[in-house]
């Protein structure tokens, strides 16, 4: 159909070297070089009527490619979705301000061996987390999320390692309720997809 809107403006122009009209040549090069077909709206309706009526058209919606199980492009990999159903919200003040912080990263993809830093967006996915600078981060004690807490005591949250510690703890809570889930079953393998629930 395109082919035939395409080349009206060529009706009746001659292609001097193959000594034929240009439209020809050009359906000629298309299967050639395209693999489309060259036969007309006409002859495609003769070939249906003498082989006993319409073939389902390559257009529809389900003709999408396949997977080797039979699955469609667009249905491929759902049964390997991992599905958000939450049991509850955050519990703790840490808990909600690591939700919220993750939603910004939902759908990114990274490295299972990488842990809450880079969960968070302190660290890009797959680089190292030492020697990384955390002043003015959540990781420093310094931070407002760390300070008057009726649920912390003074000395838990002291150093850097505290802090992990529970943004580590945070997380596992998270999952626990199905707010958060780290999703290796979207990915190639090694990864995950962070997914967090709205």
């Amino acid at each position: 159909m395109w082919t035939s809107i395409l080349l009206i403006p060529f009706d009746g122009v001659t292609d001097p070297i193959r000594d034929q009209s240009f439209v020809d040549t050009v359906s000629e090069f298309r299967a050639e070089f395209v693999g489309e077909d060259i036969t007309t709206d006409e002859e495609t309706d003769i070939l249906t009527e003498a082989m006993g009526g319409p073939v389902e058209s390559e257009d529809s919606e389900d003709s999408g490619q396949q997977t080797l199980n039979g699955e469609t492009a667009d249905t491929a990999g759902d049964s390997d979705t991992v599905a958000l159903d939450p049991d509850g919200d955050p519990e703790t003040p840490t808990e909600a301000w690591v939700l919220e912080a993750l939603s910004e990263q939902d759908g990114e993809m990274f490295p299972t061996t990488n842990g809450i830093m880079h969960y968070l967006g302190i660290v890009e996915a797959g680089e190292a987390t030492v020697g990384v600078e955390t002043a003015d981060t959540v990781l420093d004690p310094d931070h407002e999320l760390w300070h008057n807490r009726p649920d912390l005591t003074d000395d838990r949250v002291i150093t850097e390692q505290d802090t992990k510690r529970e943004l580590d703890q945070a997380l596992d809570g998270l999952r626990e309720k199905g707010l958060v889930v780290l999703d290796d079953g979207q990915g190639p393998p090694a990864m995950e997809v962070l997914r967090v629930a709205a």
